[in-house]
């Protein structure tokens, strides 16, 4: 890896982080409600916060193929990326899995009985409603990709640039000519993927560019894209078609922004992004507490009060989720890389 890799990803990690925080404004709608603010613009815009789980997927796919490009293509190597991305997903989750459950079972904001606890621990059933936590569908998606850049891994460099357009191409046809969540097995085939296949690409073809040019028109793209995607159905093709190519241009405007040294984000947004798994899967669970506690007190809150329980949820979703991080996260993380070894080391 360049000997600026570091640097280079600065603006990728903070995109982490706002796309996280999209995801957690677009819920904290019901706590909005439930306090009874008035925001008619900021409830508006805060509906289309989902838009950042495309900005992950776009992120998860450049990320995937910038940390793998320089390194060997064999099954040592697949495999070491493979027990790094597992690593990672699960041992990040595992945690908030147990808090969900223990929340969802003590104060009954989901029905037990609708989901399904082994296939939920494992990440193998990306239905939300059968989830212990809802947002973690996206992390079924995260794994399936993982299995498929393992793969890639294994064909020279050449081949797996060309194995990504065509895997890109034959996802798109197939949805335009058919909504593939109509399938039994859909899920193999999600639009989704394009957003995955989308992210290397810009890793495999564009990841040096630095035209100011390029930059420009980026910008002007996600301001079309977004202006258009706010008019149409937020899910499957649809969704792709409009916020899935604003994140794809979103992310690459984050990579040569950066590389024409024009905005690099500072350590503070990139501590910020490292945190960002945790901070999309414990809001979830905080917005739970949080609802439960409002709905216990008989009190109706004024005003001032509802602003401020509002606000204290967004900056307790922060801070908890940086104590996870350093404190739970990242210290499960290193201990798994030094204690359980397999496959040739893969640079992160």
């Amino acid at each position: 890896m360049p000997s600026n890799s570091a640097v280079m990803l600065n603006n990728i990690q903070a995109l982490r982080f706002y796309a996280a925080f999209a995801v957690v404004l677009y819920h904290s709608r019901k706590l909005f409600m439930e306090l009874g603010l008035q925001g008619d613009t900021f409830l508006y815009w805060a509906k289309f916060g989902n838009f950042g789980v495309d900005v992950f997927f776009v992120i998860s796919g450049y990320v995937m193929w910038y940390t793998t490009r320089e390194a060997g293509r064999d099954a040592g190597t697949a495999l070491d990326f493979l027990r790094r991305r597992l690593f990672r997903i699960y041992l990040g989750y595992w945690p908030f899995y147990i808090l969900a459950a223990a929340v969802t079972l003590l104060i009954g904001e989901r029905d037990p009985g609708n989901i399904y606890w082994l296939e939920s621990f494992f990440l193998l059933n990306p239905t939300i409603r059968h989830q212990v936590l809802g947002v973690a569908w996206t992390l079924s998606y995260e794994l399936y990709f993982y299995l498929m850049f393992t793969v890639l891994i294994l064909l020279p460099l050449a081949r797996a640039r060309q194995a990504l357009v065509v895997l890109c191409l034959v996802v798109v046809v197939l949805n335009l000519l058919q909504p593939t969540h109509t399938f039994e097995y859909g899920f193999f085939i999600s639009p989704f993927l394009i957003e995955f296949f989308a992210g290397s690409l810009l890793a495999a073809y564009l990841v040096e560019n630095r035209s100011r040019w390029l930059l420009l028109l980026c910008l002007a793209m996600v301001v079309v894209m977004v202006a258009w995607a706010v008019t149409l159905p937020r899910f499957h093709m649809n969704r792709i078609q409009g916020f899935g190519v604003a994140a794809i241009f979103i992310v690459l405007a984050g990579v040569v922004a950066e590389n024409a040294r024009i905005y690099v984000a500072s350590r503070f947004w990139v501590f910020l992004g490292n945190c960002s798994y945790s901070i999309y899967l414990g809001h979830f669970v905080l917005l739970w507490i949080y609802l439960y506690l409002l709905r216990q007190s008989a009190a109706e809150p004024s005003l001032l009060i509802s602003v401020v329980i509002y606000l204290s949820y967004l900056v307790v979703v922060i801070a908890f989720s940086i104590a996870s991080y350093r404190y739970l996260e990242a210290p499960l993380y290193k201990y798994a890389l030094n204690n359980w070894r397999f496959g040739r080391k893969v640079q992160r």
